[in-house]
This record gives structure tokens, sequence and C-alpha cells, in this order.
């Protein structure tokens, strides 16, 4: 499954400004940042180490590099979430080195160029160029060789001096920037890190096998966070030492269990004077075994965290005894609107113009080549790749000439999930949320995962608190990603009958519209007569629907706009019959995607967006080609907000009007028509001053009035 995300320019004004005043108290909190030597010892002594508070009090100029492995099905979403945190808290320019699989580093391009960051400069590092060095380790890390690749940094970042490395599976509580010293005052080290705060190194914890704990010191260090000097790794030979270490190792453990983690050990293990000690709170390790009385303050320790890392195999289902409450702090990231963490770098260090943009992410689940061979054995899991070992594009539909593309918004996501059910080929579907609505993603897509193969790429559009539903941005948005040769152009609520891939591929290929480069295939679409719940699920072709419990598409309120597709004709086709385009028919298409022309944004929310596009089809001179064997079925639901706005909002619906007029001569002649003929949907009738449209629009005004009222005395 793929994911992307994109947020339109606008900002959220009061929100965002609620956020920016929270986020900077709690990004200038006071810090300890504690720094020790080359030590045998993990208990810091406030006596022995010297302690250094770290106040944010300017903003630094020098930019600071962040490394992180982003690979496998939930890499994207992961890697949004952290880096909402880590540039909203930041006092320094960032330079942000993800390593990547195919598809992470195509979100990672597209985060790069909508997401309105000031101070940020991206670079995507394909895996692959990483994977000769790290492949020949064996290792248990379900991961496989990518869990590896921590270790290659000074070889793939050739011009970093220093790198501040996090893995994505982190809550980032405290501004990044203030590690970017902390290796000044240790000439030799190559690197820092915390330590690691369960007994994994010890060999102590259950079925723990012996030739799965690799060497350390103690209880070792974890490589959720590390400072890395890169430049001096290149001079101390990094690559030749670690690899010569892991080689000897082999001979005895014959396998990684912790991957990276594991060489990291051994390095500082076999050369104490290479690594040195952050504080704890650098890396507060969350899972069921945690160990933390060798941190200073344990007592205190989560409520001081810097960083909090889920590094248990349960992940953010680990069981402890804060647990309720850090799921509560994450949820709270995963709200926090990345409009807000965009604008908080801004209002903190003045001077940097972060630019007007959207903001677009992918997540995807990778191919099988990707995917580590051994499961681990029992490992605290390193993120930076859990990778999904099924390819749902070759196993359901290969070579599929047809992606279905929709959009909605979170409560639509049950019509999305049947559509899913019926449809066997590639689905592109734009989902409209805010930030707060992600969870209701993942939990849909826990939903889905267990459907077979299914091949699903979702793009998510965040709310930037403008009025109208952007549907023709995100019908361009899907058309940009499509690779297939066909587009179907569907609505989320109009679920295909099963089979309808095979049919329209196969109407394609009996007719010249397969290879005509100015063919729209129509697909009829039908509704349930009052509103009844749908019994399609089992019917392939339109000859199998009962037309006594169906009828045309919203042929009771707008007949013009599917009455062309001539449905007396498709009770008696056998195939596919062609048909004349007429003012306000919007059909439901399958156009080739090289030439499918673009969506005019210009048009938002409900009304005219099909009837413009189908009129843009007929002057390009299209035909319109009916797929008599398949067909569309509404599922039933209640009017969305946009459709309520355009009924009862007259300055609305005139605006909505006058835009399509703009785009489309034929609307001006068919609201004239409309006008003295016929009362229609598309055009309603001004509200009548005792209309329903306007007594339930003055009782939303006069709620809206009253909450107004008793949010104002609350604050008095």
């Amino acid at each position: 499954m793929r994911l992307s995300l994109r947020r339109s320019s606008t900002a959220l004004a009061a929100l965002v400004l609620f956020c920016i005043v929270g986020a900077y108290l709690r990004a200038n909190w006071p810090a300890v940042l504690e720094a020790g030597g080359a030590v045998t010892k993990f208990r810091h002594d406030a006596t022995a180490v010297p302690c250094r508070d770290v106040h944010v009090v300017s903003c630094s100029e020098q930019p600071l590099h962040v490394g992180m492995i982003a690979l496998g099905d939930q890499a994207p979403s992961e890697l949004y979430r952290v880096l909402k945190d880590v540039v909203a808290r930041r006092s320094c320019p960032l330079v942000l080195h993800v390593v990547c699989d195919p598809t992470t580093c195509e979100a990672v391009a597209a985060l790069k160029q909508t997401w309105p960051l000031a101070g940020v400069e991206w670079h995507a590092h394909p895996a692959d160029a990483g994977q000769a060095r790290v492949a020949w380790i064996p290792t248990l890390h379900k991961a496989g060789w990518v869990a590896h690749l921590k270790l290659v940094y000074p070889q793939l970042l050739p011009q970093v001096a220093q790198l501040v490395v996090i893995d994505l599976d982190l809550l980032v509580q405290a501004d990044l920037c203030q590690l970017a010293g902390i290796l000044a005052d240790h000439p030799k080290a190559l690197f820092a890190a915390v330590p690691q705060q369960s007994d994994w190194y010890l060999g102590t914890l259950p079925d723990t096998r012996e030739n799965v704990v690799w060497p350390a010191i103690e209880r070792g260090l974890n490589t959720g966070v590390m400072v890395l000097h890169l430049e001096r790794m290149r001079a101390w030979g990094w690559d030749q030492r670690w690899q010569s270490l892991v080689r000897r190792e082999l001979l005895v453990r014959h396998h990684t269990g912790l991957a990276d983690q594991d060489v990291y050990n051994l390095v500082a293990l076999e050369h104490p004077e290479t690594w040195t000690m952050l504080s704890c709170a650098w890396n507060v390790q969350l899972h069921d075994h945690s160990v933390t009385q060798h941190c200073d303050q344990p007592s205190h320790l989560l409520a001081n965290a810097r960083v909090l890392h889920w590094n248990s195999p349960k992940k953010y289902d680990a069981a402890f005894a804060e647990a309720t409450y850090v799921r509560s702090l994450l949820a709270a990231a995963e709200a926090h609107s990345g409009l807000a963490a965009s604008a908080q770098f801004t209002l903190r260090c003045p001077g940097y113009d972060a630019g007007g943009s959207s903001l677009s992410l992918a997540w995807a689940a990778v191919d099988t080549s990707w995917a580590g061979e051994d499961p681990a054995a029992r490992a605290d899991i390193v993120e930076g790749g859990h990778l999904d070992e099924n390819n749902p594009a070759a196993t359901r539909a290969p070579g599929s000439r047809i992606t279905l593309v929709t959009h909605l918004t979170p409560d639509r996501l049950a019509a999305l999930q049947q559509t899913l059910h019926q449809w066997d080929g590639p689905v592109h579907a734009a989902v409209y949320l805010a930030d707060a609505d992600l969870w209701r993603l993942r939990q849909f897509l826990e939903q889905v995962a267990t459907l077979e193969a299914i091949n699903l790429t979702l793009h998510v559009a965040f709310e930037d608190g403008g009025r109208r539903y952007p549907v023709n941005h995100l019908r361009n948005l899907l058309l940009d990603h499509v690779t297939t040769s066909h587009v179907f152009m569907a609505d989320v609520d109009l679920c295909p009958l099963a089979g309808s891939r095979a049919h329209l591929e196969q109407a394609l290929s009996a007719s010249a519209t397969g290879s005509a480069q100015r063919v729209a295939l129509v697909v009829p679409a039908f509704e349930y007569v009052g509103y009844r719940a749908p019994t399609f699920l089992s019917l392939t072709t339109v000859q199998d629907l009962d037309l006594a419990d169906i009828r045309p598409f919203r042929v009771d309120v707008w007949p013009r706009g599917h009455g062309p597709t001539n449905y007396t004709r498709l009770q008696s086709a056998s195939d596919y019959y062609q048909v004349s385009w007429a003012p306000g028919y919007e059909p439901y298409v399958v156009l080739r995607t090289a030439t499918a022309p673009r969506y005019p944004e210009a048009l938002a929310g409900f009304g005219w967006n099909k009837v413009v596009y189908a009129s843009a089809l007929h002057r390009q001179g299209f035909d319109f080609i009916v797929a008599a064997t398949t067909a569309l079925v509404h599922l039933p639901h209640g009017p969305s907000r946009d459709l309520a706005s355009f009924r009862s909002d007259q300055t609305l619906h005139d605006c909505t009007w006058a835009i399509a007029e703009t785009l489309d001569p034929s609307v001006a002649a068919l609201r004239a028509e409309l006008t003295q003929n016929e009362p229609a949907d598309q055009a309603p009738a001004p509200p009548r001053a005792d209309g329903p449209n306007n007594a339930r629009a003055a009782q939303i005004e006069r709620l809206a009035r009253k909450r107004a009222q008793r949010r104002l005395g609350a604050r008095m």
C-alpha cells in the first residue's frame, strides 16, 4: 500500500498560534545534556561527570545534519510524524538525509517539493547505494540487510562532517540542535550514544540464546539516537575496522541479532576511546523490560525525557507502567498540525522564508526484494525498515491496464473499503483530512490489510482551514501518480460491480477504444430506490441488476447528469455503444492516462466539477462510448458538508455558478435554460425566507453564536 500526504499553504491562524506558543515553551524548557568520557561504568555520577545545562536562548545559523533510515510500508507515515516534532522544536537550520527504498524516496521528493519548511534542506539517498557494504552480514533482524545501514553513513555522506542519527519510532520532545556540539569536548570520540535500557546484552532476558547476544560494555549502547562524527570516522578507517571486527565475531555468533547496534557496541568495547555517552534523557526506551537504574535520576527519567523511543518488538503496544500516559503524548504529536510545525521555527528564528506550497508524502509496501529472510528470534527492533514481504501488485491482477482513482473524507473510508472488495486492480485514493484524523486512516489500513493482496495507493491532503473540499485538486493529484495506460475516474460513493476491471479491459481490447487517444469509456451509474442497503456485491454484470430495485443515478433530481448514457439501450446492449454529449452530462469515465485533461482547480466543493470536465472532453474531441457490461452502484450516505453549503448558502451557490460559467460557456446557456424550464439539484432556486434551507442555515448560525458566547464567557 502507498500513502501520500499533501497540504495547501493557507495558515490556520488561531490554531497555529496556539500550537506555536505551546511548542515554543516546551522546546525551550531547560534541558540537561551530559557528556562522559570513555568509561566502563554506565551509572552517571553528577559529582564526577560535569553536567552542562543547555538553554535555547538564541538561534544558530549553523545547519544541523540529521540522518534517518526510512524503509517499508509504515516509514513515510512515521517519517512525517517525527519530522513534525523535529522541525517544530529546532533552533537551527536542518539538512535532512533520508536513506530510503524507491517508494519512500518518492515520498521524500514530494515532501521536498511541497512542504513549506523554512531553513530545511532535503536529501534522499537510495538504500541500495549501501547494500553491497552490508548485505554480506547474516542477521536475525526482520528487516534484513537494511537494518545495518547506519554503519555506512561515513561512506554514504562523504561531504558531511557530523550527523545526528534518529530512528523513526521516536517521539522527539526537545531541540535536536542542542546535540550539535556534543563531540567537541571529546576530540577522539567517533560517536555518542545512550546506554541500552534493558538487560539484552547481559543475556538474562527470557528465551535469549547465547549466540544471539553480541559482546558489549555491560548493558551496551542503543543506536536509536546517536551523534556521529563522520569526518573522524573516515579518518579512523571506520569502514575497514568495523568489517574486520564483524568478520571475526561472526565466526562465533554466526549472525547479528540487533543488526547495526551489535556492531556499534562491538566497536565501543574493542576501542573505548571511540565513543562517549549521551544522557539517558535523549533516548528513553519504552518496553516491558526497561531497566533505568544506571541512568541519572531514574525516577524522573520519563518526566525529563528529551526523546521517547519505542524499541520493543511490540512497538506502540508495549506494556509498561506509564504506557497510557506516553500514548497520549504520541496521539498529541500525531494530531499536531504540519502547518504549525512549519511556522514555529520562523516565529522563533525570524529571517527564514518558508515559501508557499503543499505537503505530500507517500506510504507504500515495497516488493519482496527488500524484505529480510529471517525473523528476529528476540530483539529490540531497530526502527528503520520493518518491511512487508508481500508485493500486492504481483499477486492481484498483474498487468492491469486500468487504475481506479477516487477521493474522500475520513467518514467515507467504509465506502473505499467496499471498493477494494469489488475492484481487483490498482486503486489510488486521495483522503482529505486533518492531522488529528490520521488515526482513523491507520485504523482503516489495519482493517484492509486483511484483504487478499490489495493494490492501494493512498494520498492524504490535509485540511488547511479552507472552507471547501478541494475536489479537483485531489483528482489532479491522483492523475499525477497513475502509472497504468488508462485511468478510471470514480467517486468513492459509487462502487463498481465485481469483475468491472476485466469487463472494462475487455471493452478496451475489443474496440478501437483501447488504442484511441481521445475516447471516454463511460461506466453506467445506478442507485438503489429509497436509499436501501445495496445487495449488488455478488453481481458481475449490468444484466444481473434487478431493475425493480435500482434506477439511473440521480435520475429524479438531475436527469441531465446521466441521461445521455441511454439506459434504455443499455438494457439490451451486449458490449458497448457510442452516445452523444449533451450539456449537463457528468458520466464516470475511463480515459487514456496520457491524454486525460486536468481538472480546473478553481472549482471546489460541490457543484459542476464533473459537468465542466465532461464538457471539456467534448470540446477536445473525445468520443463517449458506453461499456454496457458493467456498472457503478451508489452506496447510500448522508449529505456532505459541501452539498449542504451549496444548497443553503446563496453566495456560495452563485459563486460556484460564476466559476463554472467562466470555465465552460455551455454552463451559462444551461443555467438560462434551467431558470426558465426546470428546477435541478445543480441549480437550486434561491432559498425562500421560510424555506427549509434557510431555516436550517439560521439554526446553524444561532447554535454557532451560542457556542461563541459560551467560549467567550469561559475566558472572562
